[in-house]
């Protein structure tokens, strides 16, 4: 997931976060390159946190809302 993170993120000041999703599961990746993948999640608690990122005023409150889950 990293790889695909670093590619997606060819760099951009915006945060990106990767997602794999099946089963019924996610698991997300980013925007800290040294961080962990953290799942598994149920799809429907990835797309809130997802979307309460989205939802930030910046890029930075943005990062800083995805960095402190």
């Amino acid at each position: 997931m990293s790889a695909l993170q670093a590619a997606r993120l060819n760099k951009r000041l915006c945060p990106v976060v990767v997602v794999a999703e099946g089963c019924g599961q996610a698991w997300l990746f980013g925007p800290n390159a040294q961080g962990q993948v953290m799942g598994s999640l149920a799809e429907n608690q990835a797309e809130r946190l997802l979307q309460a990122a989205v939802d930030q005023s910046s890029g930075l409150l943005a990062r800083q809302r995805l960095t402190d889950l």
